[in-house]
């Protein structure tokens, strides 16, 4: 797999799972949602800056009234031969209260193996997020995602920041801000990062749509 592929791999996780972060508040038992999520790193091609268009389409499940499933499907790795699949389950442990956020905690597996058979990468993930829904429309999350591997570096992680705003019963669009990799120093590579803070990391955004069968979940 080459580098440029591994590199794709990892952007990809922090994109949506990862773009936007899945499951801020509970589904219902037995409830589904959908979702569809475009952005990554503000990059810098021919001298334009915009968004690394990754892509990824995401299923979420109510295992329980506080605990979600979701399974994520990479849609812009198979044009480069590499099949992306995440699954991952939210346990949301407290409900908001007055200006007490809402909190949640996910834990799940990012695998990502070459097509037709090869060389497979598995990496674990960790995130923590909390939330304000103000209204009944707008929700306003905050969190920190955790990628891990067995070489350096052995933790990627992002901080993020991100609103989602409820339209009609079923449909949300959602926007997400990122700080990928802040301890990380930015320099040029194989993708050029045009966003840094303090020459570190790269800034990212990532623009949602969700649909609820089912109307929201809360």
């Amino acid at each position: 797999m080459s580098n440029r592929i591994l590199t794709l791999a990892a952007l990809a996780i922090f994109a949506l799972n990862c773009g936007t972060l899945n499951s801020i508040r509970p589904l219902p038992r037995d409830a589904s949602a959908f979702a569809l999520a475009v952005g990554g790193p503000v990059t810098n091609v021919s001298g334009t800056s915009f968004p690394l268009p990754i892509a990824v389409a995401r299923y979420d499940y109510g295992l329980s009234d506080r605990v979600t499933g979701t399974a994520d499907a990479h849609l812009l790795l198979p044009a480069f031969g590499v099949i992306g699949l995440d699954a991952k389950a939210t346990w949301h442990f407290l409900n908001q209260d007055k200006w007490i956020p809402a909190l949640g905690a996910g834990a799940g597996l990012n695998l990502f193996l070459k097509a037709g058979g090869g060389d497979t990468r598995v990496f674990p993930e960790l995130s923590v997020h909390g939330s304000y829904l103000l209204g009944k429309r707008v929700l306003t999350y905050f969190g920190v995602q955790s990628l891990y591997q067995f070489q350096k570096p052995y933790v990627a992680w992002a901080p993020l920041l991100g609103t989602e705003v409820r339209l009609g019963r079923k449909l949300s669009f959602s926007l997400e801000g990122r700080w990928y990799e802040p301890g990380e120093i930015t320099a040029p590579r194989l993708i050029d990062y045009s966003l840094p803070i303090s020459g570190h990391g790269a800034v990212g955004f990532v623009l949602g749509v969700n649909y609820f069968p089912g109307g929201w979940y809360e």
